[in-house]
């Protein structure tokens, strides 16, 4: 198991992030991401999002509900 984030770049728009998938408590954990959400990013994507990309799609799919 690593003991920091791994540095990552954002599909999306490109960022520098830190992506503690493989630590306990990373900050995405703390997004909710319903079923259709985590599919539509899977197709979209072969990596990590950024933070500010994952909490705008959690944010544009409670607008639309």
């Amino acid at each position: 198991m690593a003991d920091k984030p791994a540095n990552k770049v954002c599909e999306s728009c490109g960022a520098e992030f830190g992506c503690g998938a493989n630590l306990d408590g990373c900050w995405c954990t703390e997004l909710t991401l319903t079923e259709s959400m985590a599919a539509d990013i899977k197709a979209k994507f072969t990596d990590c999002l950024c933070p500010k990309c994952l909490a705008s799609v959690v944010e544009n799919e409670q607008r639309v509900v």
